[in-house]
């Protein structure tokens, strides 16, 4: 279970991977750390190498294998990936949010969480 509240009330984990599959879940919160919440709609991306949030590469960003749009409740999930290691992160967004790596065998999946702040600077 993610440890992220919203009024008290806990966000729901990510659903669980199955081999070739990365899932995960899309949450935001401020720099204070209010208006925790999930996030419909975000634009998730798959990528075979790691890039900063904004920044120089934004402009010409690395090409994803596959994107995804996450559901209402902020979920997300790829399936049918070779196996291999794999950048999470959004696209196109306007958020301080880090990517994570996620390993995908065809026995075994990744589940991951991509925090986003709406307040925060976006890196130069």
């Amino acid at each position: 279970m993610v440890a992220l509240a919203a009024c008290s009330k806990a966000l729901p984990a990510p659903p669980a991977a199955r081999g070739g599959e990365i899932t995960g879940a899309v949450y935001s919160h401020r720099s204070d750390g209010s208006h925790r919440g999930v996030v419909g709609g975000a634009h998730v991306g798959v990528y075979l190498k790691a890039f900063p949030p904004g920044g120089p590469m934004l402009a010409n960003p690395p090409r994803p294998v596959a994107t995804t749009v996450t559901a209402a409740n902020g979920t997300f999930a790829f399936d049918n990936l070779r196996p291999g290691r794999y950048y999470v992160a959004l696209v196109g967004q306007g958020h301080a949010a880090a990517g994570k790596w996620a390993a995908v065998t065809s026995a075994r999946g990744a589940s991951v969480v991509i925090v986003s702040c709406t307040d925060c600077p976006i890196p130069l």
